[in-house]
């Protein structure tokens, strides 16, 4: 049986390009460059996670945040509800530090820090994704320079891989 150890919510607006998911070591000599990788969602190489946007609409993307949620677990967590998520994927993880923090491609990060409670791990990562809707009205008001919509959110369940 699972057990959930923490849960952690931040919220991070891209300047340019993607997510990334960083360990506090930054790279190492193994760490290939997952941003050349490419994927549908995202790419993992050694203390780097790139996650694509899913948000279809050009006309928001500046004025985009993205709502993460991660959460630490023993084991395995239960599956959440295909029905909640646009996409979903489980990949693999490796990190040195065990301390990992959101940024963008221009290295702009978030001051939030999230501890894994591992140095030296390998994770398994089930990444879950839905575009958040706006009706016209929102729209409207978010192309006037509000800087607080939330246009993504993501679900990152991590877990030991012990294989």
């Amino acid at each position: 049986m699972a057990d959930l150890l923490i849960t952690v919510e931040d919220i991070f607006q891209r300047r340019y390009g993607r997510y990334l998911l960083a360990d506090a070591d930054g790279p190492t000599i193994d760490t290939e460059d997952a941003r050349l990788l490419g994927g549908e969602l995202c790419s993992t190489t050694q203390n780097l996670m790139v996650i694509e946007s899913i948000v279809g609409r050009d006309d928001v993307m500046e004025l985009m945040r993205g709502r993460f949620v991660f959460e630490v677990w023993t084991a395995e967590p239960p599956p959440t509800p295909s029905d909640v998520w646009d996409k979903q994927i489980v990949v693999h993880l490796r990190t040195t530090s065990g301390v990992v923090h959101l940024e963008d491609d221009d290295e702009m990060a978030s001051p939030l820090q999230v501890d894994l409670g591992a140095r030296a791990m390998h994770w398994r990562v089930r990444l879950s994704a839905r575009e958040v809707e706006l009706n016209p009205e929102d729209v409207e008001y978010f192309e006037l320079g509000a800087e607080e919509y939330e246009a993504e959110v993501f679900l990152l369940q991590f877990w030991p891989d012990r294989h």
